[in-house]
């Protein structure tokens, strides 16, 4: 089975530090591939993966960044996943009007989100703080309002950041492609 690493991300609940990742990740991909939770700042681990999931979290660290250039320097998959999305934006911009609010995201049809869920509207959730307002990568997808909801790295295998969350909506075609990829 191929290794999928997932970058840990830090909360504070009740006043204690947790370092992990959602389980609903786990979820999505245990029995298919071997799961690894990836401590920050560890790219000795990073450089094992055959795969990367860069989750949310709240503030684009140089980790973030320094993974992301790994996956598109070596052409590692990399599924980003909205702050791991955001990493994908030159300049990212505060936002008030996405928190827990369902949406459709209208998808381009040249894109390879477009082959993955054969559709160009798609409901999706989201609880993000911020939004990507630039980029050098393709957007393949976007909301009613603009918002830059889909990012591509269009000469690699497998380079996606979405601003939703894939892991709490019933459509696994995301992951499966993903994991099919590998």
């Amino acid at each position: 089975m191929k290794n999928i690493g997932i970058i840990s991300r830090t909360q504070i609940i009740n006043n204690k530090e947790f370092i992990g990742c959602y389980s609903n990740y786990i979820k999505k991909l245990k029995d298919k591939v071997n799961v690894f939770i990836i401590p920050y700042g560890s790219m000795n681990e990073v450089k094992q993966m055959d795969a990367l999931i860069a989750p949310g979290g709240d503030d684009i660290s140089s980790f973030d960044r320094e993974v992301l250039d790994y996956a598109i320097d070596n052409d590692i998959p990399y599924l980003g996943i909205c702050l791991g999305m955001q990493v994908l934006g030159n300049k990212i911009a505060p936002i008030d009007n996405h928190y827990l609010k369902k949406h459709t995201v209208y998808i381009k049809s040249d894109s390879l989100l477009y082959k993955i869920y054969k559709t160009n509207e798609l409901l999706v959730n989201s609880r993000h703080h911020d939004r990507v307002i630039d980029t050098v990568y393709k957007v393949s997808a976007t909301s009613d309002d603009g918002v830059i909801e889909g990012i591509e790295v269009s000469n690699k295998k497998f380079i996606i950041g979405v601003q939703w969350h894939p892991e709490d909506l019933n459509n696994d075609s995301l992951f499966e492609y993903f994991i099919n990829i590998l």
